[in-house]
């Protein structure tokens, strides 16, 4: 896996079920436990840039 020595140490989806799926299996690999956020509908962008930041509503809730 290219990500194995990338650091990752936590896995954060949005509530959809796929989103939740592809986050379990990658978390499963690294021995972690997803953490899902729920986002709201307009918050959702389905082909991010690649250095596109977190949802205003995702860094909330990982500030709680």
């Amino acid at each position: 896996m290219a990500l194995r020595n990338a650091g990752v140490t936590a896995i954060i989806a949005a509530q959809l079920l796929r989103t939740r799926g592809t986050a379990h299996r990658l978390a499963k690999a690294f021995g972690l436990t997803p953490q899902v956020v729920k986002v709201r509908e307009r918050a959702l962008v389905f082909n991010p840039a690649a250095d596109a930041q977190f949802p205003p509503e995702v860094l909330k809730e990982r500030a709680e």
